[in-house]
């Protein structure tokens, strides 16, 4: 591994750690029927099990920050596996209180790999490979995903649901070791010095020495005049007064609704306008779930090729396939689907790899994937019950399908008008 880059041993670091921070409270949707049993838990106690951790990554995002600001990203990163390896141990091993304690655990220790990524993606990176990262590392959550929806249910029938989500915990020591492989045990556990901004596009860590970066291809610094985003000499008190920051977060809001919204819903729907059963609706949902890898892989091969701005405007239109297909022919929901599976992939790489483009320091970096994130998901957290309370207005699933045509709308907008603000600031 020596012999490697440390932006190559950055993002092999990076692949590992997405296996772990979506997969552990996913896993809990194909065993909800026995935790439920075990626990004698209504339907909507076992619905919080998946979206807590959604709503701490919106109410611990702030705190997250701060704590990366104080440890420095490698003992955040430290920390955020330790502490959601322990939070898996802590939901499996226990009674009700455990398995709501551990999954708030959980919650609250993925909230700060979440701000962090971007943050060493920036970091040690070069900004020629800052989009391929940002894309493995989305392709790696959704494989994580996948994994867990397709392997928990059989796992648990074999050896109880418990040791069937608490083997998360063993991928958890896996990134644990990769981590430490990667940064060296003393930088890991250690905290670092805050780090002052710098001129430069991308500032390299200490143990990114020997990183190299193409000229011809890497982002520019960003100019020094636009309002919204950091000059060379300085980095802004408040990213939220800049408009390419709310726009990103409009965006990411956007994306998490719409992927929130349509993963709850979207056997329900099935079931009710196709007349298809749970298996063959779970079916559409591993196809969403695989897609998504596709599409958060072309993301860089666009950006390199034709820039930001095609990207958002490819996804935009892919994520208002799925809606609008769903409405007018239903028929084909599984062409629906594909297309809206690599929106929904790379929807998350076209909003961070602007974060990661667009950041004139670490520390901006850190300030700008919290607001992002912090806004985004505490719109994503309503997703579910937004489009679940229109269904029931309105007794059918037309208008919840158009609640959708509006989030994925605002997400092609948004992206796009980043996009574009995004490309003038940094040419």
């Amino acid at each position: 591994m020596r012999a490697w880059t440390t932006g190559t041993r950055i993002i092999l670091a990076v692949v590992v750690i997405a296996l772990v921070v979506r997969a552990p409270f996913v896993a809990v949707a194909p065993v909800s029927g026995r935790i439920g049993a075990d626990f004698l838990l209504t339907a909507a106690q076992v619905g919080l099990l998946t979206s807590l951790p959604v709503l701490c990554f919106a109410l611990f995002t702030p705190l997250a920050s701060l704590l990366i600001a104080r440890l420095g990203p490698d003992l955040a990163t430290t920390v955020s596996l330790t502490g959601l390896t322990a939070g898996i141990l802590l939901r499996s091993a226990g009674g009700e209180f455990a398995l709501f304690a551990g999954t708030i655990v959980l919650g609250a220790f993925i909230t700060i790999g979440n701000v962090v990524v971007p943050v060493l993606i920036r970091r040690d990176v070069s900004p020629r490979r800052a989009a391929l990262a940002t894309g493995l590392f989305t392709s790696g959550m959704n494989v994580g995903t996948l994994t867990a929806t397709i392997a928990t249910e059989p796992l648990a029938a074999a050896a109880g649901w418990r040791l069937a989500i608490g083997l998360w915990a063993l991928v958890g020591v896996v990134a644990i070791v990769v981590w430490m492989l990667v940064v060296g045990p003393g930088r890991a556990l250690r905290t670092l010095p805050p780090i002052l901004d710098s001129s430069a596009p991308h500032r390299l860590s200490p143990v990114a020495a020997d990183a190299t970066t193409d000229a011809s291809t890497a982002v520019p610094p960003a100019a020094a005049g636009p309002a919204d985003l950091p000059g060379p000499a300085h980095d802004r008190p408040a990213v939220a007064r800049s408009l390419t920051a709310i726009l990103l977060l409009a965006a990411f809001g956007a994306q998490a609704f719409s992927y929130y919204g349509v993963t709850a819903w979207l056997p329900a729907i099935l079931g009710d306008r196709l007349g298809y059963t749970p298996a063959q609706a779970g079916g559409g949902a591993g196809v969403f779930q695989v897609m998504a890898i596709a599409g958060a892989l072309g993301v860089p091969l666009v950006n390199a090729r034709f820039g930001a701005r095609a990207s958002a405007v490819i996804v935009g239109a892919l994520w208002l396939t799925v809606p609008l297909g769903l409405l007018s022919a239903p028929g084909q929901w599984l062409l629906w689907l594909a297309l809206g599976g690599m929106a929904q992939g790379a929807g998350f790489v076209v909003v961070f790899a602007l974060v990661v483009a667009l950041a004139g320091s670490d520390s901006h970096a850190r300030r700008l994937s919290a607001f992002v994130q912090g806004g985004g998901y505490a719109l994503g957290a309503t997703a579910a019950t937004v489009v679940g309370a229109a269904h029931d207005l309105s007794g059918d699933w037309v208008v919840p399908l158009v609640v959708l045509v509006g989030s994925t709308s605002v997400f092609a907008f948004a992206s796009i008008a980043a996009a574009t603000r995004a490309g003038r600031t940094l040419r």
